[in-house]
């Protein structure tokens, strides 16, 4: 497995289990800083693979409880 797919794994997890949407004030990029991952490249790979950049990903998630 490729650093940016352990990355993109990461990143799933971040959100599923860690939940860092609930910070209104986390960014993707500061969360792919966490990761230590290029947030340019992250999103081209969540786009092509969800349709979604992570910042849209967040942002829906925060959506979906109420947080904007």
């Amino acid at each position: 497995m490729c650093h940016l797919e352990k990355s993109y794994e990461r990143f799933r997890h971040a959100v599923d289990v860690g939940r860092v949407y609930e910070n209104p004030y986390l960014r993707f990029s500061t969360v792919c800083r966490f990761l230590r991952v290029s947030p340019r490249d992250l999103d081209e790979l969540l786009i092509r693979e969800l349709g979604m950049s992570g910042e849209e990903i967040l942002q829906s998630r925060r959506n979906s409880i109420g947080i904007n």
